[in-house]
């Protein structure tokens, strides 16, 4: 595998190009709201690249995968949606072997499969349309004011009548979207659960030893890193993550023993 990630790395570009699809744009904007930018000279974001393409071999992905290294020291790595992955220089610069690095990047990727950033987004997204409905209805309003003088009372008292529904029907969407947001919130522990869960297998797939994210957050842990990511959001305590994925790697290793060693 090692020699297959060095091959790899011959063939993969330097850099990412910007692409038209959704997650490389929520990228773009969580790097330009930081003043932070994809690396233009890190040596390392071949050897970025190759790795996250073993991950993602199995997967026939659409739409293509970008995996970057962002010019920032602090230590992150995310998942912007299906088909944007970063990492940063400092998370490099601790040094991660090719198993650890393969660990953290299965569990973005992990998360582009299972869709969590678009499921999570999709509250925000639906608030903004309620709202640009509810501008539209106010408008509304406005010219039936107007208009009131010169129209017969019966359509005056009709279309008073529908923008009074439309207000109606409003009120109860933007209801219904607060308790989906609600929910997300909820689900924002469980998600990681399931990114570590299935991010580890997906390192195993690609040949790369399935405690490499077990020794990569015990690093970032020893290191200090923050638990919030470029785009402001916020991973369980590594702790808590640790002890779960411990747990996990022991029955996995009874049902199907890896030649691995004692987790830090």
């Amino acid at each position: 595998m090692r020699g297959l990630v060095l091959l790899a790395c011959l063939f993969f570009p330097i850099l990412a190009q910007a692409q038209p699809w959704p997650a490389w744009n929520r990228l773009q904007e969580a790097l330009a709201a930081q003043h932070l930018q994809v690396s233009e000279r890190d040596p390392r974001q071949p050897h970025v690249e190759a790795i996250g393409r073993a991950l993602i071999a199995r997967q026939n992905p659409k739409p293509p995968w970008d995996f970057v290294v962002v010019d920032s020291p602090k230590i992150d790595a995310g998942c912007c949606g299906e088909g944007a992955i970063y990492v940063t220089s400092g998370l490099l610069d601790l040094r991660l072997d090719d198993d650890e690095l393969a660990g953290i990047l299965g569990h973005e990727v992990a998360h582009g499969i299972m869709r969590h950033v678009e499921t999570n987004q999709q509250p925000q997204a639906l608030m903004e349309q309620a709202r640009r409905d509810q501008q539209k209805a106010l408008e509304q309003v406005e010219q039936l004011k107007k208009e009131q003088e010169s129209l017969p009372s019966e359509e005056f008292q009709r279309r008073q009548l529908e923008l009074a529904k439309q207000a109606l029907e409003l009120k109860e969407r933007i209801a219904i979207i607060q308790a989906l947001a609600k929910k997300v919130e909820l689900n924002l522990r469980a998600q990681e659960a399931d990114a570590d869960s299935v991010g580890l297998q997906l390192a195993r797939l690609a040949g790369y030893r399935e405690d490499g994210l077990v020794t990569a957050l015990a690093k970032i842990q020893q290191a200090g890193g923050s638990s919030q990511n470029l785009a402001g959001y916020r991973h369980p305590p590594i702790a808590y993550r640790l002890a779960r994925l411990r747990q996990l790697l022991q029955i996995l290793q009874r049902l199907s023993p890896q030649e691995i060693p004692a987790t830090p």
